[in-house]
């Protein structure tokens, strides 16, 4: 489960917190893009580069963890992503993260992949 490849989804507040908490895991070599709507003013405040959601139909990945606070806009986040991108819901995962530590988020108990 381990060496699942991800996408971060949301490069704002909640999204660069959850980047440094993958870095202090090492959980970070995982990840295969960081996504944003708004991919151009994000990449000038991380220090990853930042891609649009249509890189995501062309990418290699496993799953895609939304980060964002608010539920409701990780569920329009999702909502999105199935509608234009017709990505499967079981590849997309959100949490509140400040409840729950992110590698539970990215790696789940293994009955839940099966």
């Amino acid at each position: 489960m381990y060496d699942k490849r991800f996408a971060l989804y949301g490069a704002g507040a909640c999204g660069q917190a959850c980047y440094r908490k993958l870095c202090q895991t090492e959980k970070e070599r995982n990840m295969v893009l960081w996504i944003d709507q708004e991919a151009e003013k994000r990449e000038l405040e991380c220090a990853y580069p930042i891609s649009r959601p249509d890189v995501l139909v062309q990418a290699e990945w496993d799953v895609i963890l939304v980060a964002v606070k608010s539920e409701n806009m990780a569920m329009q986040i999702m909502d999105e992503l199935a509608g234009t991108y017709h990505i499967a819901r079981t590849k997309m995962c959100w949490s509140q993260v400040e409840h729950i530590p992110v590698w539970d988020i990215l790696f789940p108990p293994r009955h839940l992949y099966k």
